[in-house]
């Protein structure tokens, strides 16, 4: 992938995508195709089916650091 057309020139990430660099993508708050296309590891249990009467937890997941403050 070749983040010049985002205008990420000076940032040298086209050698390597690890995850710091994705992470620190997601920190600055851009919304790339990089970063949403990226999938990280997690260890994670698989989702239990929702019993009746069982209220869902929501998650939130900040991206962007100016997106949620409330």
């Amino acid at each position: 992938m070749n983040f010049q057309n985002w205008g990420f020139s000076d940032l040298s990430v086209s050698k390597e995508y690890d995850s710091k660099k994705y992470y620190l993508f997601e920190r600055l708050g851009f919304n790339t195709i990089a970063i949403n296309s990226y999938v990280e590891e997690t260890d994670e249990e698989p989702k239990k089916k929702k019993r009746k009467g069982e209220i869902k937890e929501k998650k939130r997941f900040y991206s962007s650091p100016y997106r949620y403050l409330q």
